[in-house]
């Protein structure tokens, strides 16, 4: 793509004109040579905005210096597919987007309905865990025999709601109240599973609510 001299000669001497300067331009758009570039392109964090640049090129990998003719589109796929907004910036194409759900994902780009076989694939990981949506399970948040010991476990989770699968996040557990008038404390135990779960365990003396 660009320009090209082209010579011809005749027993040794260029012809009138020679060289001639050729102009070559890409051809149509190939699919299988689109470039994806960007943030878009690459793994993030839930929540972090992301810019998707789609680079039309020819069957030799030339870009494109105008708009693809048709319906250049790009989709999203993972557990449900997703429609992606983009805006013509010629020769490429734009995509700004914001994804909130942890996972893996696959983009696509389609012309008139045809699919490219190049795509892209990354990944969304959770963002820092939020005490406004962390989850808790197990008996031990409702009941306990005094002497015995009880447990629960927490889930550490973001704040769009995607559980966190690292631990080592510093919290506490603190257990006790009022009973009949006195303040009861009680010991708890605090184990992290390191996938995001942390299992409390305790022991009651005193019995009430």
């Amino acid at each position: 793509q660009g320009r090209i001299p082209v010579a011809i000669s005749v027993a040794g001497g260029h012809i009138v004109g020679s060289p001639f300067t050729v102009s070559v331009v890409a051809g149509p758009v190939s699919l299988s040579q689109t470039l994806l570039t960007g943030t878009g392109a690459q793994d993030r964090t839930a929540g972090d905005p992301a810019t998707l640049i789609v680079q039309s090129r020819d069957a030799y990998a030339n870009a494109l210096t105008s708009s693809a003719p048709g319906a250049l589109t790009v989709s999203l796929a993972a557990s449900a597919s997703l429609s992606v907004s983009c805006r013509d910036t010629a020769p490429s194409l734009t995509c700004d987007y914001l994804l909130t759900i942890s996972g893996s994902y696959s983009q696509q780009v389609t012309l008139n309905g045809a699919v490219s076989t190049a795509t892209s694939t990354f990944k969304v990981f959770p963002n820092i865990v939020s005490a406004a949506t962390m989850t808790t399970s197990g008996n031990g948040l409702t009941a306990a025999t005094a002497g015995t010991a009880a447990s629960f476990t927490l889930t550490s989770r973001d704040k769009y709601g995607n559980q966190v699968t690292l631990g080592r996040t510093p919290f506490t557990a603190t257990l006790g109240g009022v009973i009949l008038g006195s303040s009861v404390s009680v010991k708890s135990s605090v184990v992290d599973l390191n996938n995001g779960q942390y299992y409390v365990s305790y022991v009651a003396t005193v019995t009430g609510t």
